[in-house]
């Protein structure tokens, strides 16, 4: 039971984290990718071959930059779900 106890904390400490960083990612991504993430979101997507009409998710997707690349491509027909 306190290894399970232990993991909830450990997740919880986790989500906290992740959310006090959401209101400084995208402007720290812009920063390291000097300013070129969408771009970089971009290539991922061509990377990944995405295509008109793909169905896409994307696990982890943070503020979901890569998430709205990815629905441009797969275009109205496409289906794009995002889990954080």
């Amino acid at each position: 039971m306190d290894k399970m106890h232990n993991q909830i904390d450990e997740d919880e400490l986790m989500r906290s984290q992740m959310e006090q960083a959401v209101p400084s990612y995208d402007s720290y991504m812009s920063e390291v990718t000097l300013g070129r993430e969408q771009a970089l979101r971009e290539l991922t997507v061509n990377l990944a071959q995405v295509k008109p009409g793909d169905c896409v998710l994307e696990v982890g997707c943070g503020t979901g930059t890569l998430t709205l690349a990815a629905k441009r491509q797969a275009g109205p027909a496409g289906r794009v779900f995002a889990s954080m």
